[in-house]
């Protein structure tokens, strides 16, 4: 399909969908090394192999082969089929055993949401191969001890999560790093086998070591993820309130502060003061929203509708998501 309202500003024609980077944005920045108020920029539409024709040196240029990183992001967006259509046209093409070892733990989970069940089992496989083979993976590793811990194998889901560690450990797959899944792995599989006090001294232990700690990226607020659902699962209501008043979470989410002390006080039975601090928590989650400038009825709305389909290695939680839970509190208590 032709896009006639966009035009190369290097060799005047149209640009049509011939290549797959068309159309391109680029934009130009003026006196970089003078003062703000002098900066200009404006923007301007061109063919990918216009602008890549006009370059004396195209070393810098770095935007072919680089489908496996698109495939990753649709993966992280939540986007599994347009990520495992890519992933599929890539695997083909992978000379190295360890590139293809890189590529099966992203194509198995791809698959896992779509409910492929045929084609996880047939990555899977193939990738346990190439482990017994020498080319061992910890994405492959924890893959098989996530598969044997849905089916309620947990002694041989731990055996794959230790082979998962050593490989993490020794860096067998490149760029990549398995240590936040192998911790939650643990603590799930020790809630599994009624090991409670090991799980709950493993919380204590990220407590005393993470309290302080400030977060400086997305990824790393993820850290407490599954410290709080095993404090959750064990019901520990003095740890929750450890939890909530940590810098990591004051820092990293304000108002789940607020949240997770309705939670200690709804596990020690006080239900007008885990009330109390569910309220709080809607207003600051609220004006966090608003703050954003989103509409804050439409993230409720969302947030009340979260899947409770747990991932891999989530304790069990017989529990509504957190927003119903909270305006069951609100609509009991708040008259």
């Amino acid at each position: 399909m032709a896009l006639v309202t966009y035009e190369c500003c290097i060799c005047g024609g149209s640009i049509e969908e011939t290549h797959k980077f068309d159309p391109c944005y680029m934009q130009i920045h003026t006196n970089m090394g003078g003062d703000d108020e002098e900066q200009l920029e404006q923007g301007f539409f061109c063919h990918y192999e216009c602008f890549k024709g006009i370059m004396d040196y195209d070393g810098h240029l770095n935007l072919e082969g680089q489908e496996e990183y698109t495939a990753g992001q649709y993966l992280q967006s939540g986007k599994y089929k347009k990520a495992i259509e890519i992933y599929e046209q890539i695997l083909p093409k992978a000379e190295e055993l360890e590139d293809i070892q890189s590529l099966l733990p992203n194509m198995i989970q791809c698959y896992k949401q779509l409910n492929n069940v045929a084609k996880q089992k047939e990555l899977l496989g193939r990738g346990l191969e190439l482990c017994n083979q020498g080319h061992e993976s910890a994405g492959i590793y924890f893959e098989a001890a996530a598969s044997e811990y849905a089916s309620g194998d947990f002694q041989v889901a731990k055996d794959y999560i230790e082979k998962a560690k050593k490989a993490n450990a020794d860096g067998d797959d490149e760029g990549s790093d398995y240590t936040l899944e192998l911790f939650g792995a643990d603590l799930a599989l020790h809630l599994a086998q009624d090991n409670h006090e090991t799980a709950r001294l493993m919380c204590t232990e990220w407590l005393d070591e993470m309290c302080a700690y400030i977060p400086t990226s997305f990824e790393e607020t993820k850290y407490a993820n599954p410290v709080n659902a095993c404090i959750q699962y064990l019901k520990d209501a003095d740890l929750m309130y450890r939890l909530a008043e940590s810098d990591f979470v004051r820092s990293s989410a304000p108002s789940l502060e607020f949240a997770y002390k309705g939670l200690a006080e709804r596990m020690r039975g006080d239900e007008e003061k885990a009330y109390q601090e569910f309220l709080n928590y809607k207003q600051v989650f609220g004006e966090q929203i608003e703050y954003r400038g989103e509409n804050f009825e439409e993230v409720w709305k969302d947030q009340r509708s979260v899947s409770q389909e747990g991932g891999d290695f989530e304790p069990p939680d017989n529990d509504p998501p957190l927003a119903i839970l909270v305006d069951e509190y609100i609509e009991k208590y708040g008259k």
